[in-house]
């Protein structure tokens, strides 16, 4: 990256569609925004939300793990999780720090994204 780490990174309504429709697997995904920033606000939309069922049944049985376990996992491999709020419609915003702010840029680059 030429500028960054960013101070704050926010992804909402993006994490599902990168998994069920361009096929990324969440520790893909959390890598990406430990590289971008050291603060992270993103959404986490439950598998029995309209969309993401829309989404799932467009792949069938073809799909990567998505589950709240599997995201908490697999964000929490580079970020401390400092907030979380339960909107009405049941989808989670997190708030996320880097595990070591101020040094994003030092996550190994895997050349995937």
């Amino acid at each position: 990256m030429d500028r960054g780490p960013t101070d704050l990174v926010l992804a909402l309504a993006l994490v599902h569609h990168l998994v069920f429709s361009c096929c990324v697997p969440l520790p893909l995904i959390a890598e990406w925004f430990a590289r971008l920033g050291n603060h992270l606000v993103v959404e986490f939309i439950p598998p029995t939300d309209a969309m993401v069922q829309r989404l799932i049944r467009n792949r069938g049985d073809e799909h990567l793990p998505y589950n709240l376990d599997a995201f908490r996992s697999s964000f929490g491999a580079f970020f401390d999780f400092v907030d979380q709020v339960v909107l009405n419609n049941g989808r989670i915003l997190f708030l996320c720090k880097h595990r070591e702010a101020g040094s994003a840029s030092r996550v190994r680059e895997t050349g995937a994204w």
